[in-house]
C-alpha cells in the first residue's frame, strides 16, 4: 500500500506541474475496442463470450474462450492487459493430446512386423475421434480381416481409451474338380473361415469305382479329406479334388484331427491301425467314431472289415502355471492355473501404496486379461504394473512487485471441482488423477482486492501449465516420484508505479 501511496503522489504532483498536464488530468480516459478472433484455419471455432468489446481499461477486458475440436485454446498473442487502444488479438492454440491404446482384441493377431506371442498394443495420440481411422494400426490375423468399423463409437472421445480390433472372418471359394484336377459342373461353394463346411456334393460311381469324398491338397502338399462336418481352416481358396476308389476300398474321414499322418483311405483285404494325432496345447486322449462304443487310443479296422469310417479326434486342454510378479507391491495370490484355448478368467489385484494398478504384462510387454485367451505351451510370469495416483495442490498465494496477494477460490468453483480444503495453508487440493491422464481445466480463483490484481495463470516450477498437458516426469518434474504436482497461482497489477 505504500508503494501504491507514492504512486499516487507523484501521479498527483506530475498531474498539477504543467498547464497541460492539469488540462489533461480533468480529461475522461478514451474508449477503445479490442476484436478477439480465433485465427487462420480455426476460423469456424465456436465461441464462448463477446469477440468485440470497447473499454476504456484493459482491466475491463473479459476475454472470450474459442472451442475448436482437437486444440486447446491457449491464451493469445500479446497480453490482454497491455492493450492501451484498438486492437486485434489472435488465439493461440495447443494441439489436444489425447492418448488411445490399440490392441487386436484376439491372441492369434499381431502386427506385420511382430509375431502373436510380442506385445502388439499400438499407443497413438489424437487430438479427437476424427483422427482415429488414420492411425488405427493394421492388424494381421489368419483367415481374418480386421475391423475399425466401431471408431465411430468414439467420435466424440474426450480421455484415453482402448480400443480392440473386431474380426471379421473371412470368406472363400471352393471349387469341386475331377481326380485329374480337371473341371467338374458343379457350382462353386463358398465357406467361412473357422466354420463348417456344411453340404458338399456327391458323385456317382465311375468307371466302376465308389465315390470316396472331396480332398484338399493343404499349402504344405497334404492330402486331407473334406466332409460336411470339416471345419474350414485354410486361409486360401481352394480346390477339392474328388477321390475315387476301388470296390474294395473304403473312405476314413477324420474329424478334428488336426495334425496326422494317417491314410484316406483302407483295402478291405488288409485292414489298417489309426496313429494317434498331435495338437499344439492339448493332449489326444482318443478316438471316438464308427464302431467304436465311447473312446479308444489304439483304433484297428480289421481285415475283411467294409464300408466308410469316420473318426473323431477327442482332446484335453493343457493346464499351465501363470505366476504373479507384485512388482514392489502385494498380491493376494502367488499363482493360479490357466487352460489352453480358454481365457484367462478373473485375475487378482495387486496393490501398491501410492499407485494404481493398471494390470498384468508378460515379460515381453504383452498385457493379460480376464479375456485373454491362453495360447502359450509352457508356464510363465506376469508382471504387475501400476500408475502413479497423482494429487493436483492449487496455491493461492503469489506475490506481485513485492506485494503479497492473497487468493480466494468461489464456493461454486469449491464444490463443482470437488476441491478439498489443506489444513492451515490457503491451498486447496484436486484428487483422482493418475501418470498418464491429463491437466483438466482449473479453477479461476479471485483476488483479495480485484481493482488491483488479477489472476493470470497457474504455474508449476514458475512455468505455466495448460489444461490437456500429460501428466507425466517430462512435463512435472519429480511428480512420480512426489505423487504430487503444486501449481501456484500467478497474478498481474493493473497498476504501474512510477518510481
Amino acid at each position: 500500500m505504500k508503494k501504491r501511496f507514492i504512486t499516487i503522489l507523484i501521479a498527483f504532483v506530475l498531474c498539477f506541474s504543467s498547464v497541460f498536464a492539469l488540462s489533461g488530468c480533468g480529461l475522461s480516459a478514451r474508449e477503445f475496442t479490442v476484436t478477439f478472433v480465433p485465427g487462420v484455419g480455426f476460423e469456424s471455432a465456436q465461441v464462448q463470450g463477446e469477440t468485440v468489446q470497447t473499454v476504456k481499461n484493459a482491466n475491463e477486458l473479459v476475454p472470450p474462450t474459442f472451442i475448436f475440436d482437437g486444440w486447446w485454446h491457449d491464451g493469445w498473442n500479446d497480453v490482454v492487459q497491455n492493450i492501451k487502444s484498438d486492437t486485434t488479438l489472435t488465439a493461440r492454440w495447443v494441439k489436444r493430446k489425447i492418448q488411445v491404446t490399440f490392441t487386436p482384441g484376439a491372441a492369434d493377431a499381431h502386427l506385420e512386423d511382430k509375431l502373436p506371442s510380442e506385445n502388439n498394443q499400438v499407443v497413438v495420440e489424437v487430438g479427437s475421434g476424427a483422427e482415429l481411422a488414420q492411425k488405427a494400426p493394421n492388424y494381421i490375423r489368419e483367415g481374418y480381416t480386421v475391423s475399425w468399423e466401431h471408431l465411430k463409437d468414439y467420435t466424440d472421445i474426450q480421455d484415453k481409451a482402448t480400443i480392440a480390433a473386431v474380426w471379421i472372418a473371412n470368406e472363400y471359394t471352393i471349387k469341386f474338380v475331377n481326380s485329374d484336377g480337371t473341371p467338374t459342373t458343379l457350382a462353386d461353394k463358398t465357406v467361412t473361415f473357422n466354420e463348417k463346411v456344411g453340404d458338399l456334393p456327391s458323385l456317382e460311381v465311375q468307371n466302376g469305382k465308389n465315390f470316396a469324398g472331396w480332398q484338399i491338397t493343404t499349402s504344405g502338399g497334404n492330402n486331407e479329406l473334406i466332409s460336411e462336418e470339416s471345419v474350414w481352416r485354410y486361409p486360401y481358396n481352394a480346390e477339392l479334388k474328388a477321390l475315387w476308389l476301388n470296390p474294395n476300398e473304403y473312405s476314413i474321414t477324420y474329424i478334428d484331427a488336426y495334425t496326422h499322418s494317417n491314410m484316406r483311405s483302407y483295402n478291405s483285404a488288409e485292414g489298417y491301425t489309426l496313429l494317434p494325432p498331435t495338437r499344439n496345447g492339448y493332449q489326444f486322449i482318443g478316438w471316438s467314431g464308427t464302431g467304436i462304443d465311447g473312446m479308444a487310443m489304439q483304433v484297428t479296422i480289421a481285415a475283411g472289415e467294409t464300408g466308410d469310417k469316420t473318426y473323431t479326434a477327442n482332446w484335453q486342454a493343457e493346464k499351465y502355471n501363470l505366476s504373479f510378479n507384485a512388482n514392489g507391491g502385494s498380491v493376494g495370490k502367488d499363482n493360479m492355473q490357466v487352460e489352453f484355448g480358454k481365457a484367462v478368467g478373473e485375475l487378482p489385484v495387486a496393490q501398491k501404496e501410492g499407485y494404481e494398478f493398471t494390470g498384468w504384462t508378460t515379460q515381453n510387454g504383452t498385457v493379460i486379461t480376464a479375456d485373454t485367451v491362453w495360447l502359450q505351451t509352457s508356464s510363465i510370469t506376469v508382471t504387475a504394473q501400476y500408475k502413479r495416483v497423482i494429487t493436483i495442490k492449487l496455491v493461492l498465494d503469489c506475490t506481485v512487485r513485492g506485494e503479497k496477494v492473497t487468493c480466494t477460490i468461489p464456493n461454486s468453483y469449491i464444490s463443482e471441482y470437488e476441491l478439498t480444503k489443506v489444513d492451515g495453508e490457503n491451498a486447496y487440493i484436486m484428487s483422482g488423477y493418475k501418470e498418464g491422464d491429463t491437466l483438466p481445466t482449473l479453477p479461476i480463483p479471485k483476488t483479495s482486492d480485484e481493482e488491483e490484481y488479477k489472476f493470470s495463470n497457474w504455474k508449476y516450477n514458475s512455468e505455466k501449465k495448460n489444461p490437456g498437458t500429460v501428466i507425466d516426469e517430462k512435463n512435472f518434474p519429480g511428480v512420480i516420484n512426489s505423487g504430487v504436482i503444486t501449481l501456484k497461482v500467478s497474478c498481474y497489477a493493473l497498476w504501474t508505479p512510477f518510481y
